[in-house]
């Protein structure tokens, strides 16, 4: 939240030219001749608003703010520019940094009727001064319990029934602010609603209720709370179903159904874990070291199947599994879970299969191979532990970037393809997972689907549509791998989306066939457990496999960032990299037939990510665990982030290159 006000000010947006002044209540009392404060106001407790679904505290803006400065060097802003953040107005150095500022929004009414209030209080660092600076351009009249409102001079309210062209600029405020007291330190509050209504709703609480909570430790501390929310929750998801329905009814085709069951399914767990939620909380810590955050939930019931999968296994928490250690140390991303819920997964893969089912049949697939490639791909998903890790051979993702981005523009389509689709074979990178389950199961999966692609219904339905044929292949292993002989080899052919070409020359040569993406599957036995090893270089994949089952080298142990990790009790995990999300974009882009252009961009990112101090390549590690329950209390969740200042520095670093 620091940094969101440090962002704002920087750009220009809440601290250049002053807008109109703030709008105060509609008050019939005359001016206070020199703003006196009664001596004794109602400091006593006031409870929260019914309809408060956030609250949010900045501890102590000026120490953040100072953190962010160590940081990246660049101005911070002060008291005068966060006052006109808090008030959209330049009152002056008000506000004191080193004091609570509290948030709240609150809802009133319910379903397309759900009104949103919002209002924030500060601290007042001098409040003779606040008046003296006020005095020039202000009137303070006197408003409830000891307040004084802010009334701007020559900027009357606007009446709310007062006809469109005659209620003022567009650029008019409608904040209203007032300094009231408040309980504990300091004694007096800059508090502004976001309209007059707000303002009266949310002011007493946020000057005597919000005030006597003990400050959080964290920087930044922000709670929902969900129960004001649930009657709307409740009546909309009834007209979910209807409106998905709506939505995907009037377009043609057999498919259809599938994709309506699984979006009115994901839609109605969503609804339903709304219900099941109570509260959620994230609190963000900086420091020299990076940034901290963790996000606690609340859960009442678990009716959803987010909320059974958040809070499965939480009596085998612990550090991470070996294999996750075992995984190649330049991995830019892993992840280990203790397994899923095998009646969840049988549900989303049902309906996920159905989709597919109902496209192979629009597609004039017969029954009984439409069915045996479905019953195959249904068998690659697997309940048991897992560990994913995956990376790319970076020297040669930007050899391949480069050669598109270099193309001329005497190349012809031809070219233009054949360059794309080196590209994507590059960006595919390699993937490898480990299962706590025999191979068994996974090599059936990966032969069925083999059997299921050949046969001649198939070929036939995919005849005339060539661009839309996979093909699956058992293929021997390649020579001198390192991987053992019962290991299995397979492929897939994808068939590459045509790049945008623009106004590229037809081929120079007739063209053949498109050459396909090729995917190398890599399936090895080891004992009980499994291990699949996926890329687009199969000596690239083969290597990181290798060195995955070899488990002599540092692997992901080697990495300090997740030293923290080692002795952590933990439910699901891992991490990620800077490098790791501009792979992901990239590689969408790949998939999707991205163009010259778009591929250009992915070559900027990697000779960034080369030139910034760390490469973009520090571990993000995060977390999810749902603590052992104990009895009479909630479920929970807890879910952590760790962002690194070495990450830090090279985002910075992006930034500025790039004029952000």
């Amino acid at each position: 939240m620091a940094a969101a006000v440090a962002a704002a000010c920087m750009s220009g947006v809440s601290c250049g030219g002053a807008p109109a002044a703030p709008q105060a209540p509609a008050s019939s009392s005359a001016p206070v001749a020199g703003a006196v404060i009664p001596a004794s106001p109602d400091l006593g407790p006031v409870p929260a608003p019914p309809g408060l679904i956030v609250t949010g505290t900045l501890t102590k803006l000026g120490g953040s703010l100072a953190t962010v400065h160590g940081w990246i060097q660049l101005p911070m802003p002060q008291s005068d520019q966060v006052t006109e953040i808090v008030s959209g107005q330049p009152l002056g150095a008000i506000i004191d940094l080193d004091q609570p500022i509290h948030v709240a929004v609150s809802v009133a009414g319910a379903g397309v009727r759900l009104t949103p209030l919002i209002a924030i209080s500060a601290g007042i660092r001098d409040v003779d001064a606040a008046k003296a600076a006020l005095a020039a351009r202000y009137k303070l009249t006197p408003g409830d319990n000891g307040a004084l409102v802010i009334q701007s001079l020559g900027h009357p309210p606007r009446a709310s029934d007062a006809p469109d062209d005659d209620r003022g600029s567009d650029d008019e405020d409608p904040r209203a602010c007032e300094i009231a007291p408040s309980y504990g330190a300091p004694a007096m509050r800059l508090v502004c609603g976001w309209d007059a209504k707000s303002l009266a709703a949310l002011g007493p609480w946020l000057t005597r209720g919000a005030t006597r909570d003990r400050p959080p430790a964290a920087d930044a501390h922000v709670e929902l709370r969900m129960d004001p929310l649930k009657p709307t929750i409740t009546e909309e998801r009834k007209l979910l179903s209807l409106l998905i329905g709506t939505a995907l009814g009037g377009r043609p085709g057999a498919g259809i159904a599938g994709a309506r069951d699984l979006v009115t399914a994901v839609a109605s767990d969503l609804a339903d874990f709304g219900i099941d939620l109570d509260s959620a909380s994230l609190d963000v810590a900086l420091s020299d070291p990076g940034v901290a955050a963790t996000l606690t939930l609340k859960l009442s019931g678990e009716t959803s199947a987010l909320a059974r999968l958040a809070t499965a296994n939480a009596d085998r928490n612990g550090p991470p599994p070996a294999a996750f250690w075992q995984m190649p140390s330049d991995a830019d991303f892993a992840v280990f879970d203790r397994g899923i819920d095998p009646n969840v997964l049988a549900r989303g893969r049902d309906l996920a299969l159905k989709v597919v089912s109902d496209g192979l049949a629009e597609d004039g697939v017969k029954d009984a191979d439409r069915h045996a490639f479905v019953d195959a791909l249904g068998k690659l998903l697997s309940p048991a532990p897992t560990v994913y890790a995956s990376g790319v051979d970076p020297d040669a993702v930007r050899k391949a970037l480069a050669a598109v981005k270099a193309l001329p523009d005497t190349a012809d389509k031809t070219q233009a393809r054949e360059a794309t689709r080196i590209a994507t074979q590059a960006l595919v990178g390699w993937h490898v997972i480990e299962a706590d389950e025999s191979a068994a199961a996974r090599l059936d999966a990966m032969k069925g689907l083999v059997a299921a692609w050949g046969r001649p219904s198939v070929t036939a339905a995919y005849k005339k549509a060539p661009d839309r044929f996979l093909q699956f292949h058992s293929v021997p292993l390649p020579k001198n791998t390192t991987l053992a002989k019962d290991a299995q080899h397979f492929t897939i052919d994808v068939p590459v989306v045509e790049p945008v070409a623009g106004d590229r020359a037809p081929s120079k040569k007739p063209a053949g066939p498109p050459r396909p993406l090729v995917i190398h599957v890599f399936v090895v036995p080891d004992g009980a457990r499994s291990w699949i090893g996926i890329g687009g270089d199969p000596g690239l994949v083969t290597q990181k496999l290798s060195a995955a089952l070899a488990s002599t080298g540092g692997g992901l142990r080697a990495r300090p960032e997740l030293a923290a990790f080692k002795d952590a009790i933990v439910g699901a995990g891992g991490f990620l990299t800077a490098r790791g999300v501009a792979e992901t974009g990239e590689r969408m882009s790949a998939f999707t037939g991205g163009d010259a252009g778009g591929f250009a961009n992915g070559t900027d990112i990697f000779e960034s990510a080369a030139q910034v101090p760390h490469q973009g390549t520090t571990a993000i590690p995060f977390s999810l665990t749902a603590p052992a329950a104990v009895q009479g209390t909630q479920a929970s969740v807890v879910a952590t982030l760790q962002m690194p200042r070495a990450t830090v520095d090279d985002l910075l670093v992006v930034a500025l290159k790039h004029g952000l």
